[in-house]
């Protein structure tokens, strides 16, 4: 018998309280992983998640957070996914065209909610997500690529606080959070 591995990262209210998981991709028994297929990665996580471990004895009655790409997002296995327990993270490196946005506005209209992972605020990459940014309801930025909460406070000062939700992440140190 073969061991289920996933990375159970919870994700915490301000006031500590564990409102979701990420659900992340291991290969080994190290604390990272080197993912050279995100749609295989992401293949791997649903299949342990929900075959191997279980999702309610992996994640209770929170929700559970995927990375995505392109061709994951376009797979017919997102069907399948129980939308009321998932949220969609689509990876920052999808490049969205038309494809993607047809894609996310069928999802959501069955219920599928989103998130952007790594949402760094430059320009270029802001562009590239304004088309989706109707169908996503959370927002995840780095505090460390964003030198910490000054710079968080000032990446999300440009977005409408009442639409989005925020999702600190690599959030190191007590202090930091």
């Amino acid at each position: 018998m073969t061991n289920a591995l996933i990375g159970r990262q919870p994700i915490l209210s301000k006031s500590g309280d564990i409102v979701a998981y990420e659900l992340l991709f291991r290969s080994g028994s190290t604390n990272y992983a080197t993912v050279t297929d995100n749609t295989l990665a992401t293949a791997s996580v649903l299949l342990n998640a929900l075959n191997s471990i279980g999702l309610d004895r992996l994640i209770g009655s929170k929700k559970a957070f995927i990375n995505v790409d392109k061709e994951f997002l376009m797979s017919s296995a997102l069907e399948g996914l129980p939308q009321d327990r998932f949220v969609v993270e689509i990876l920052e490196t999808v490049i969205v065209d038309d494809e993607i946005v047809a894609r996310m506005d069928a999802l959501k209209a069955k219920g599928f909610t989103f998130a952007i992972d790594d949402l760094d605020m430059n320009s270029e990459q802001l562009e590239n997500f304004k088309p989706i940014m109707d169908f996503t309801s959370i927002l995840k930025i780095d505090l460390m690529a964003a030198g910490g909460m000054e710079g968080v406070k000032s990446k999300i000062s440009c977005f409408d606080k009442t639409k989005f939700k925020f999702l600190a992440e690599k959030v190191e140190t007590e202090a930091e959070f």
